[in-house]
């Protein structure tokens, strides 16, 4: 493992200095206001029509909410 001195490293993100500027990369933002309600929609679906057997928890929402804001990128941005 090679280490890097302190001096080298970038400065830490900061409210003006995110994350993007910090490693030079694209940063797509995702309205997310909505996913959660989604998903918990989707999950009690699943439940209701048995394709779900355990009770929904709140990590359950949450990763559901991620895989419905990951396929709304994927729609959008797909390239033919």
């Amino acid at each position: 493992m090679t280490t890097v001195p302190p001096e080298e490293l970038p400065p830490p993100p900061t409210p003006s200095r995110p994350n993007s500027a910090r490693f030079k990369l694209k940063v797509e933002r995702a309205d997310e206001r909505f996913s959660s309600a989604e998903a918990a929609s989707l999950l009690r679906e699943q439940r209701a029509s048995g394709q779900r057997r355990r009770s929904v928890k709140k990590g359950d929402v949450d990763s559901a909410a991620a895989a419905v804001l990951l396929a709304g990128w994927l729609e959008n941005n797909r390239q033919l």
